[in-house]
């Protein structure tokens, strides 16, 4: 049976856009599964508590999702991508949540007498974070390949994930982690809307990185060599 069917030029489009964007993300995601394969052979396997514990003394983020990132790091790292994808995914729905409350713009749909209360699906708080300008290239990446694999895996069309699915899952994760302000609800809106219009930049500030070309963030020596210092 089809997945999905085509009907006028906009739809093609649509459907087009989104197999380039899988395409891409395949390739992409190839390269982030070879970085943390590179990062466990060079630096060793940290604990999820080790995790946790840098980022959120890097970007003051909530250390209960960070620890949950790290476990699903883990899985990655033991070869386990189908359980590191599937421990990321929540991860991202979480943050994108934290984000949405923090900017006074939360989702969650009251009980009624005929049904429960509820959050909505992925979707609607891709929606959601658009309005809220969050970045182009993010949010279409939250709503193709991480949309897609989430809802492969829910319906039962996916049922193993490769290491580049589980990568980019985890890279989604990431980013939606470290933007997410511990106690989300107390943190100023005017912050957390300016780590969605730029979240790289906010979180390559954070880590002290300098942009020295048009895609290359690198460490800036003299920020490492006096925080080694001190």
């Amino acid at each position: 049976l089809p997945i999905k069917t085509t009907s006028g030029v906009e739809s093609l489009e649509q459907e087009t856009l989104e197999r380039l964007e899988l395409m891409n993300a395949g390739a992409r995601g190839s390269v982030i599964a070879r970085e943390l394969d590179v990062i466990k052979k060079n630096y060793g396997e940290p604990t999820a508590t080790e995790v946790a514990t840098h980022l959120v003394a890097r970007f003051e983020c909530d250390f209960e999702l960070a620890e949950a990132f790290g476990e699903a790091l883990t899985n990655f790292w033991n070869g386990k991508y189908t359980d590191a994808g599937r421990a990321a995914y929540p991860l991202v729905e979480a943050g994108a949540r934290g984000l949405l409350l923090t900017l006074g713009d939360p989702l969650y749909r009251m009980p009624t007498e005929n049904s429960d209360g509820r959050f909505p699906a992925l979707y609607e708080y891709s929606k959601r974070l658009e309005t809220h300008d969050f970045d182009i290239d993010w949010l279409r990446c939250l709503q193709n390949p991480v949309a897609s694999f989430r809802n492969a895996l829910a319906h039962g069309h996916l049922h193993h994930l490769k290491p580049y699915e589980a990568a980019i899952l985890l890279r989604m994760a990431g980013l939606l982690v470290v933007l997410t302000p511990s106690g989300s609800s107390q943190t100023d809106k005017d912050e957390v809307a300016r780590r969605l219009r730029d979240p790289i930049g906010w979180a390559a500030a954070k880590a002290h990185f300098v942009k020295r070309s048009v895609d290359v963030w690198f460490v800036d020596a003299l920020t490492a060599e006096d925080e080694t210092q001190a």
